[in-house]
């Protein structure tokens, strides 16, 4: 995935230099030599941004650069008096420097998302408080330190269950880090405990130079108390069900969803953890009352949440299908980059309320 995402971003940064040589030229008469200087300036940037934090960065800081000169070359057409021309380079760095400010930043302030939820299965005036996190992608805008002071703000709210609903690692995580922050999540207290399903980064399994393996995980997770189920039904407390899926980019032949639930007592409530926000209807047409997910980080950059939202039924927030619930989280960290613009990184706190007598 990530490759495919640096080609398709190195394509796109490719067209727009050559695109930059010839508008640059032609509209506005430049010489060689300063065209040679933009470019000069372009490539030192992108390479800052690389060297910092990573390809994705340094791609982020090219194209908010190019934009930002752009708009201001075609401001100073129509405003020539300004003179925005002679200077769009200098304002375009100074705008990227802004926006690149305010996207780390935005990353960074991780706020508490809640939401309320009724269902008929439980007594009127019951609750059930759930604490949910996905997409940490840890070591990229979030460390174990981050994870610490934040278990401890969920904790605060005594939830009665937390739900890891992956990518709380990523390909770059380091071991150490891992162990740390298995320990951390594991420390949560809660009523019911922690249960963990995967993401498509959680193992590194398209990476083969990542510190991270399938095996390594699954036993820091399990030996701090964290409860991994992957493709499994789970019946708490003789209360509610969990239904825990496997990621569908690391198994595309997962059981089948009729055949996790075709054994369990439909008048419980129901909730599915399931990383990507997928099979949303038939999760409604089978008598789930909540489905949590993450995955879509809300494209994390404005505009792609605009796009994304045309992909998935539920890209992010709440969504409701009859009394069916999908709750997808845009993420407590970021991937690729420690930016965010126009969205928001966040914890989720569910009160799972009953709304009436069974």
């Amino acid at each position: 995935m990530f490759i495919v995402f640096a080609i398709i971003l190195m394509i796109l940064v490719v067209f727009m230099a050559i695109y930059f040589y010839k508008f640059y030229k032609n509209e506005y008469k430049l010489t060689d030599s300063k065209i040679k200087k933009s470019v000069m300036i372009f490539t030192g940037f992108t390479l800052i941004g690389i060297m910092i934090r990573g390809v994705v960065t340094g791609i982020i800081v090219f194209i908010i650069l190019f934009f930002s000169t752009l708009l201001f070359n075609g401001l100073g057409k129509y405003f020539k008096g300004i003179k925005l021309a002679d200077f769009s380079l200098i304002l375009g760095i100074l705008l990227t420097g802004i926006i690149i400010l305010v996207g780390v930043f935005t990353a960074y302030d991780v706020k508490q998302t809640s939401y309320s939820i009724t269902t008929d299965k439980m007594e009127e005036g019951e609750k059930l408080s759930i604490a949910m996190i996905a997409d940490v992608h840890l070591g990229v805008s979030i460390t174990s330190i981050n994870i610490e002071k934040y278990a401890k703000e969920i904790e605060k709210q005594k939830p009665d269950i937390v739900l890891l609903v992956g990518d709380i690692f990523d390909d770059s995580t380091k071991k150490e880090e891992m162990e740390k922050t298995s320990i951390i999540l594991g420390d949560i207290k809660s009523t019911y405990g922690t249960y963990y399903v995967y993401g498509n980064h959680d193992t590194a399994p398209h990476n083969m130079f990542s510190e991270l393996n399938e095996d390594m995980v699954l036993d820091n997770l399990l030996k701090n108390g964290i409860n991994v189920i992957n493709d499994e039904t789970v019946l708490i407390d003789d209360w509610f069900y969990l239904v825990g899926r496997n990621d569908i980019s690391i198994d595309n032949n997962r059981e089948s969803f009729h055949n996790l639930i075709k054994d369990i007592d439909l008048s419980k409530p129901v909730i599915v953890l399931d990383h990507q926000p997928l099979e949303l209807d038939v999760l409604a047409d089978k008598g789930v009352d909540l489905a949590l997910s993450g995955h879509t980080h809300n494209d994390q950059i404005f505009p792609g949440n605009l796009i994304v939202g045309l992909i998935y039924n539920n890209s992010y927030g709440l969504k409701t299908i009859g009394d069916f619930n999908s709750v997808v989280t845009s993420g407590i960290g970021t991937w690729g980059t420690p930016i965010r613009l126009g969205t928001i990184s966040e914890y989720v706190l569910i009160e799972l309320i009953g709304r009436s007598e069974k």
